[in-house]
């Protein structure tokens, strides 16, 4: 998008970023992002500038959290609050996407957790996978479903655009609402905090960084795999 923009032959001093502002403010068919999708472009171009030691928190600077926190309200929950659903994509899925499916719904995986993961990662009894984007250590029960013959590697090279016109293919195919691939992971977090499970379990299932004390002198997470079997028993109903 930046390319796109300026072109790729301008020298840096003559940039000016307010404009690149209002041209990241919309999509390819032209019309206004979403406050979301707008504050994370602004975040990747600031991370672009910032390597070329240019400082453009001021022009590049995200929407405001009211605006965030509106644009979430006005979009409503997004999760499968019906188990039955999630059972119905794995049931027509297939392949790569089925196996994706079940680590986005026993494992709160996301599409780069997806694209990433490793045969490695995964023993008789878990998947262990540090998230790609933050390296934060995380831990999950490997579901019996998620059989040997569904690990990586995959057929395909899942990036996030892939992923997701697939998922909205198997929504269809299912008759399920699509509610994003991501949103499998949202259902996990929004699950598991309903159970009987303690919230430093649900932050190593999610990967979620904790700078708490009582993380940093914790050795070891116990209770994964009961968390597991709580998910599971939600998704067979």
């Amino acid at each position: 998008a930046i390319a796109n923009h300026f072109g790729t032959k301008r020298p840096l001093e003559t940039l000016r970023l307010s404009s690149l502002r209002t041209s990241l403010a919309k999509g390819k068919n032209g019309k206004q992002l979403g406050p979301k999708t707008f504050s994370r472009r602004l975040t990747i171009a600031r991370s672009v500038f910032r390597f070329r030691g240019i400082d453009a928190k001021q022009e590049l600077k995200p929407p405001p959290q009211k605006a965030l926190r509106q644009a979430q309200w006005e979009a409503g929950e997004k999760w499968f609050s019906n188990p039955a659903d999630v059972r119905k994509l794995v049931k027509v899925a297939e392949g790569d996407t089925k196996a994706l499916v079940l680590l986005g719904i026993s494992a709160a995986f996301g599409p780069a957790d997806c694209r990433d993961v490793p045969r490695s990662a995964f023993t008789d009894e878990f998947v262990r996978f540090p998230r790609p984007r933050t390296a934060v250590e995380r831990t999950a029960w490997r579901w019996p479903e998620m059989t040997d013959d569904l690990l990586p590697p995959w057929r395909e090279n899942w990036d996030r655009f892939k992923l997701a016109r697939a998922f909205t293919e198997l929504c269809k195919a299912a008759g399920v609402t699509n509610h994003g691939f991501y949103s499998l992971r949202r259902t996990v977090k929004t699950v598991l905090s309903a159970g009987p499970v303690s919230q430093h379990v649900i932050n190593r299932i999610m990967g979620h960084d904790d700078k708490s004390m009582a993380a940093i002198y914790r050795q070891r997470t116990h209770g994964i795999k009961a968390a597991g079997e709580w998910l599971r028993g939600w998704y067979l109903g």
